[in-house]
């Protein structure tokens, strides 16, 4: 990620909102032969966004305003279809940018096309236009699976896959396993995948006390940001954080053992950085692991990319060789990665007029479509489509090219929904509560998990 987008932006994104009341479902569309047919007054669609497009035309301009390139986009959809004039609105991340769309809704002056995390309750209550009818034969096959999964319900699709950015990668710094003689400790091409047990060991060997009287650490833990980087974690151990209806089920002895393994890291084996409890993102991404303080990051594969561009402009001095590496797991053929999915939706309007409907689901697949969809790669997210690791791939990383193949492989699981709808900001904070409280050693892994589980459902009626 480039400096001038800060990982923490791209993590709000994740809010969402319950709705007051539900909306009547609708038909799904037919789709038209050739795009929506012409019309004597041009068709009017609205577009909001959240700042998705940094650096300008080409992604070289941190000072950029954020409208720039999505203007760029609606000026080439209306020159390639001049029966439709689209009007653009930036709108913010997280649940500002979801309280301005759940308001619109409400209203009836939603936009037709919108950027947002959408939830099961959206799907099946007439918020967005199914667009099954839309969805050709290479859609299909250059689309992952999964990703078409996560934007369906109850056999109807209803948003364009986009991009992911799964945590947690193990993001390791070879240079320091080489200083402490520890890089037969990594896991191997090709799977690059390894054990608890292998973890351990690795980042054992990579805490040490420089000559300088300098501590480098082997790993380090977020407990206040980053709550939902524990969630795949802790199904890395065989947890279910929830199940199938949304309900919560963290309270269980597999997350308890593998809350307990992380308490371990600190208070047994003494391999993370201190003050887990209150330790933020950035700072441990940037004031330990840049400064090759860290032997081994859980992150955002993006974070590769943000390791290159340091050294390429050398914002990063310290020796460092990124090694991106699967999540350490009970067993490698279950790896399992959480991700948000993110796309564009089609919005139903109010009028349900036909015309209008097959213009907004064609536009909607514009802006993700193969060349469309790999601008997103100037942030260092991560295409759905197999065809989009064709950018990344002009890096000659290997790094890139593994993450590629790993995210084709592994197991993905959405981390907003099924989960309850209410707020994500809600949400968030109670398990950075819960992980507070365990690392301060103000409750067990055990009685903070049933507290969480409890709490969040009490909150989503469950």
């Amino acid at each position: 990620m480039s400096a001038h987008f800060s990982r923490r932006q791209m993590l709000q994104m994740m809010g969402m909102t319950a709705l007051a009341t539900g909306l009547a479902s609708c038909a799904v569309p037919t789709a038209p032969a050739a795009g929506p047919a012409p019309a004597s007054e041009p068709l009017k669609l609205l577009w909001w966004t959240a700042p998705l497009y940094p650096g300008g035309t080409d992604g070289t301009d941190p000072d950029a305003e954020a409208d720039v390139y999505p203007k760029i986009l609606a000026q080439k959809y209306q020159d390639q279809n001049p029966n439709v004039e689209v009007s653009l609105e930036v709108i913010p991340f997280a649940d500002q940018g979801v309280q301005k769309v759940v308001a619109a809704k409400a209203s009836g002056t939603q936009p037709n096309a919108v950027y947002m995390d959408a939830s099961y309750d959206q799907f099946g209550n007439g918020w967005f236009i199914a667009i099954d009818s839309y969805i050709d034969e290479e859609d299909r096959a250059d689309i992952y699976d999964w990703a078409w999964g996560m934007q369906s319900y109850q056999g109807s699709v209803y948003g364009w896959p986009w991009f992911i950015d799964p945590v947690p990668w193990a993001i390791v710094n070879k240079k320091v396993f080489e200083e402490a003689g520890a890089l037969d400790l990594l896991p191997a091409d090709p799977d690059r995948s390894w054990s608890w047990d292998q973890y351990l060991a690795a980042i054992q060997a990579t805490t040490f006390e420089r000559a300088d009287g300098s501590p480098v650490y082997g790993s380090g833990l977020t407990g206040a940001e980053g709550g939902y980087f524990y969630w795949p974690m802790l199904e890395n151990f065989g947890a279910q954080m929830w199940d199938e209806s949304g309900r919560w089920t963290a309270d269980s002895p597999e997350a308890a053992a593998g809350l307990q393994y992380l308490l371990d890291l600190q208070e047994v084996h003494k391999v993370l950085v201190p003050g887990v409890a209150g330790m933020k993102l950035n700072s441990l991404s940037g004031d330990f692991f840049d400064n090759g303080r860290l032997g081994v990051l859980n992150w955002f594969g993006g974070k590769n990319g943000s390791v290159r561009q340091g050294l390429e402009n050398g914002s990063i001095t310290a020796p460092m060789e990124a090694y991106v590496c699967k999540p350490p797991s009970l067993s490698p053929e279950t790896t399992l990665m959480f991700t948000g999915s993110k796309t564009h939706y089609p919005m139903m309007p109010d009028s349900q007029d036909a015309e209008i409907l097959a213009a907004t689901v064609a536009f909607t697949k514009f802006l993700v479509n193969p060349e469309n969809g790999r601008a997103i790669s100037r942030i260092g997210v991560r295409s759905v489509r197999r065809s989009g690791a064709d950018w990344f791939a002009n890096t000659n990383d290997p790094n890139e090219l593994f993450i590629d193949k790993a995210i084709g492989e592994m197991s993905m699981k959405l981390w907003s929904s099924p989960t309850p709808a209410y707020n994500w900001s809600v949400m968030h904070q109670e398990w950075l509560t819960a992980v507070q409280s365990v690392f301060n050693l103000e409750k067990t892994p055990g009685e903070a998990l049933a507290d969480v589980t409890q709490k969040l459902n009490t909150l989503a009626g469950l």
